[in-house]
């Protein structure tokens, strides 16, 4: 028989063990019970974002209902104000108290026959009719047409052919020889198929064309504003008069579609959401190890990222009339989004004759002295031009620029620069304009830019965006060299440069187009593109062309598909070391290449190689892509003992929906 004290120890331990038995099973329960409960939460979480989102998706149809069942409520979502009487007046005898003029003789007392003249012109202007389609209802984020056409009476078919989705409507209006119609429209993203301006034609209708995207949910307004343009003969004067402007409200709504993808996504976070929260400790860990040991890295890359430009949005207008909008865009060390501020220009016809002239001179001068030119040859009579001139010329113009750019009207921005920038900065200064003589005028000579020695101007197109890349992988840095025709140069030493570079340059010598659309097609891409050869321009930079060969010369648009590929395939920039090439580089902007080199102007050959030389070694050797074309840029003024002005010759073409690459980057996007 067992003593009793160990009878007892025995029943004592039992009981512990009973005890300690209970609360492991009570704590089991704990546990399975919060696990149960968290589960319960997430499924109700899940089932109030599902009903949620079925309210969005069925929103409209809830609110039809609602209106059909109160009469009260019956009110329409597209609200129009009507074209005709309402509207779109039809300018007769009482124009004047209901449309709007921009020019101020209308309201001085100076002559009321003058008054008198004005009135009677716009009275005898034509009757027509005019055709707005806007659609009524669209879908977010979805693009679409909108097409306006004005006839003059008699016309037929004037909604044959129409694409766009809406109800067109028509009205009679007065109509001039030239008009002018806007589309407007805050909450939407609109391109312009068309010019602005236009002129109306005797047998067939004018149109005018907008792709438009809504970018809020609801009823926005789109806006349409038609101008006549009326010359006035009596006081050599072309009036505009503006119509009261058109607007619509186009209802805006989510595609189910989208609806549905965000509520599965919405439910994918939340079950990815538990699962961390279910293993947040492991996470934490896991986080914090790769935060120390990434921090470093992460901040250099982000660092590298930053850059300061300035955009000078310069809008409508020209030299003779001035620019009364300019806005300018400054983005600073340190700030992901741009300040804005606004300025305007005066009227600077003299400007125009100035550059004129120089620009007859210097073009005389580079044929007279049998410069070897990479332009083509053209024939004629010589008359003779004198170096002393050209530079008399060109202080003239420096002279003349910098007093338009010093006006009053245009301090406050560049006070404003000047405040946000150090000397030491390196600084992309982009002008935005379409205007031709905008564009050939020496920016790189404006005060401002003196005391900035790492500044460097790029002209840019109004319009631009940033192509979608499709993945390509290579291992080097590739460079498609183009070498053109050859008369009377030597392109050979701009193939020499590029074979000393640091990288897998293709050489095609006077390639046939079928041979040049194979290498810009290729599979592998391309960093960088280099013409060397002739080219030209149209006069008003719309267009341009380069001679590939002896006998065969291309324009842009004849490359379209080629060159939208080899974007899409990585390449970022091109460089036309050829003459007179904004026309080349106006086309090249429609298809939003990021960075274009061109030469504004006729350039010698010489002047050309020495370019390209000191570019690629310096762009190569680490400096960046703007301060490696100003370097370069500015050390042609070692030539200009021999070809005067050859440091105004180069010019950068910026896209500026992309960041200028280095040769780092390059490399390593390779």
């Amino acid at each position: 028989m067992a003593p009793v004290k160990d009878i007892k120890n025995r029943k004592d331990s039992g009981q512990e063990i009973s005890s300690l038995s209970k609360k492991i099973k009570s704590l089991r329960v704990g546990y399975l019970w919060r696990n149960v409960a968290s589960f319960q939460l997430t499924i109700i979480t899940i089932l109030i974002y599902v009903i949620c989102a079925l309210l969005l998706i069925y929103a409209d149809d809830l609110r039809n209902l609602i209106i059909y069942n109160n009469p009260s409520a019956k009110n329409t979502d597209i609200d129009t104000i009507p074209i005709g009487s309402a509207g779109l007046p039809s300018c007769d005898a009482a124009l004047f108290g209901s449309c709007s003029s921009n020019h101020e003789l209308l309201h001085s007392s100076e002559s009321f026959k003058i008054s008198k003249s004005i009135e009677q012109e716009i009275q005898n202007q034509l009757s027509g009719e005019i055709l707005i389609n806007l659609p009524n209802e669209m879908t977010l984020s979805t693009k679409e047409k909108v097409e306006i056409r004005i006839a003059k009476k008699g016309i037929k078919d004037l909604k044959k052919g129409l694409r766009g989705k809406g109800t067109p409507e028509i009205e009679t209006i007065k109509i001039s020889p030239i008009m002018k119609i806007r589309l407007i429209g805050d909450k939407f993203d609109i391109k312009a198929l068309s010019h602005e301006v236009q002129p109306i034609t005797n047998f067939d209708f004018t149109q005018w064309e907008w792709e438009i995207i809504p970018r809020e949910v609801g009823n926005q307004s789109l806006e349409v504003s038609v101008s006549l343009i009326i010359k006035i003969p009596q006081i050599n004067e072309t009036l505009v008069k503006d119509y009261p402007v058109y607007e619509k409200k186009i209802k805006v709504k989510v595609s189910q579609f989208e609806t549905m993808k965000l509520l599965i996504l919405g439910v994918i976070v939340l079950l990815v959401l538990w699962i961390i929260i279910s293993n947040r400790t492991n996470l934490t860990a896991w986080i914090k190890q790769k935060t120390i040991n990434n921090s470093h890295e992460n901040f250099d890359k982000v660092k590298s990222q930053v850059f300061k430009s300035v955009i000078i949005v310069l809008g409508n207008g020209n030299l003779g009339i001035g620019f009364p909008s300019i806005t300018v865009q400054i983005l600073s060390e340190g700030n992901i989004l741009p300040i804005q501020h606004l300025g305007e220009l005066p009227p600077a016809p003299e400007i125009i004759e100035v550059y004129h002239n120089w620009q007859s001179q210097y073009n005389g001068f580079i044929e007279e002295k049998n410069k070897i030119s990479r332009m083509e040859r053209k024939q004629g009579n010589v008359t003779s031009f004198s170096q002393v001139d050209i530079e008399k010329l060109a202080e003239e113009l420096e002279e003349k620029l910098n007093k338009w750019l010093n006006a009053e009207q245009f301090l406050s921005i560049d006070r404003i620069l000047r405040e946000r920038f150090n000397r030491s900065d390196e600084i992309q200064v982009i002008i935005q304009s379409e205007n031709i003589h905008v564009r050939r005028l020496p920016w790189h000579l404006w005060d401002f830019l003196k005391p900035y020695r790492k500044a460097e101007i790029a002209l840019s197109s109004p319009f631009y965006d940033r192509t979608l890349k499709t993945a390509v992988t290579r291992n080097r840095i590739r460079i498609l060299s183009i070498l053109g025709d050859d008369k009377g140069i030597n392109i050979d030493k701009d193939r020499q440069l590029l074979a000393k570079i640091d990288a897998e340059t293709t050489f095609l010598v006077k390639p046939n187009p079928q041979e040049l659309n194979e290498q810009l097609w290729s599979e592998q891409g391309w960093d960088i593109l280099c013409f060397s050869g002739h080219s030209s321009s149209e006069m008003d930079g719309s267009n341009g062309w380069i001679y590939i060969n002896d006998t065969d010369k291309l324009t842009i648009p004849e490359l379209k598909n080629a060159l939208s590929t080899a974007i899409e395939r990585g390449l970022q920039i091109a460089i036309f070391n050829s003459c007179d090439g904004l026309g080349l580089a106006n086309q090249l902007a429609s298809l939003h290449i990021p960075q274009i080199i061109v030469m504004r102007e006729p350039v010698p050959d010489a002047v050309a190689q020495e370019f390209l030389k000191n570019f690629l070694t310096g762009f190569a050797s680490g400096k960046s892509f703007y301060l490696a074309v100003r370097e370069a840029r500015e050390k042609l003024q070692s030539l200009e003992q021999y070809y005067p002005c050859a440091s105004w010759l180069p010019i950068i073409c910026q896209n500026p929906a992309e960041i200028p690459p280095t040769w780092d980057s390059l490399r390593h996007t390779s």
